[in-house]
């Protein structure tokens, strides 16, 4: 009855039995002609495999075994957010055998609106095993994917995460384990940005106990241009 009323509202006439409804769908700013057809008998439909928080744009139709009648108007609308991807993989500038800067790239796959990274550090054992308590760093502008983490350990290897926040929750996280003491030390390929949160690695383990943010550029010694790059396994690699 419902798709009945739908085509007489548009005043055309048909014969036979109304059978079903056509839904046509595509992600917005797509040619039309990628549209994804779905057939339902109901009047409602359910779309499945969507991207998350997507705009789509979709159209709907009745048809009898002998006609289909004229498509709605378009219907904008967008998916809802899911939690994001990894981040990107982690550089390690060393400044120095207990200074290292930390960036990170965004998440291949946002689903959302990103919000806040989490980054944590502790220090691990050969068998990458946490042998102390692990700080964790609440970096709540998400344009500044980068610290400055001061007063490790020398010659301790630490192993860091990262992970992103939308509005869907937490994403997974990604990891590097690093001693800075076998890494060359080198002029940070990434200026410092001013506000960029620097973290006393001796600091409390509460946020705010420990992160203040710098308004000055870190000058850093000579040497390679090219920051240590972690792999999708988490060993860091040294780029010459």
């Amino acid at each position: 009855m419902w798709l009945k009323k739908v085509v007489e509202t548009k005043g055309m006439a048909f014969e036979g039995s109304l059978l079903g409804l056509q839904v046509k769908y595509w992600i917005q700013g797509d040619p039309e002609s990628e549209a994804h057809l779905l057939d339902s008998k109901v009047p409602s439909a359910e779309l499945t495999n969507l991207y998350p928080y997507c705009d789509y744009e979709m159209q709907s139709c009745a048809y009898t075994a002998t006609d289909e009648g004229p498509y709605s108007e378009v219907v904008h609308c967008r998916t809802l957010e899911e939690v994001p991807s990894e981040p990107g993989r982690l550089a390690f500038n060393v400044v120095s055998s207990t200074v290292t800067q930390l960036s990170w790239a965004e998440p291949a796959e946002t689903n959302g609106l990103i919000t806040a990274y989490e980054v944590t550090y502790g220090l691990v054992n050969e068998e990458n095993r946490p042998i102390g308590p692990v700080k964790r760093v609440l970096v709540e502008e998400p344009k500044k994917r980068m610290v400055l983490i001061e007063n490790l350990r020398e010659s301790q290897p630490y192993r860091y995460t990262v992970k992103a926040k939308n509005g869907a929750g937490w994403g997974p996280e990604r990891e590097a384990t690093i001693n800075l003491a076998t890494q060359p030390k080198r002029p940070m390929s990434i200026p410092i940005i001013p506000d960029i949160p620097i973290i006393d690695a001796e600091g409390g383990e509460d946020y705010d106990s420990y992160l203040m943010y710098s308004t000055d550029v870190l000058r850093s010694p000579a040497g390679s241009k090219h920051p240590s790059v972690s792999d999708d396994s988490g060993i860091v690699h040294c780029c010459n």
